[in-house]
């Protein structure tokens, strides 16, 4: 790990004293180091679960006939 303070400047200078080939394998290297990073500091979050009567509030109401057969499968019921 560096200790010392990274002078921004010269790295800077150095960069773009490279050749295209190898700006291109730098391009790689930071775009890969930068999803590691990202990886270890997303943490997945579960979505909520839901608890009984939570939806009470929605104020649905299910009709009389709900659990009577659809007239549309007649057909397939005899």
């Amino acid at each position: 790990m560096i200790t010392q303070p990274i002078k921004t400047n010269l790295l800077v200078e150095q960069i773009k004293e490279l050749p295209t080939t190898e700006l291109l394998k730098l391009l790689q290297l930071i775009t890969q180091l930068l999803s590691q990073a990202w990886l270890k500091t997303a943490s997945p979050v579960d979505p909520p679960k839901p608890r009984f009567g939570s939806g009470q509030h929605l104020g649905l109401v299910m009709s009389d006939d709900f659990n009577e057969p659809l007239d549309d499968f007649k057909e397939y019921m005899s």
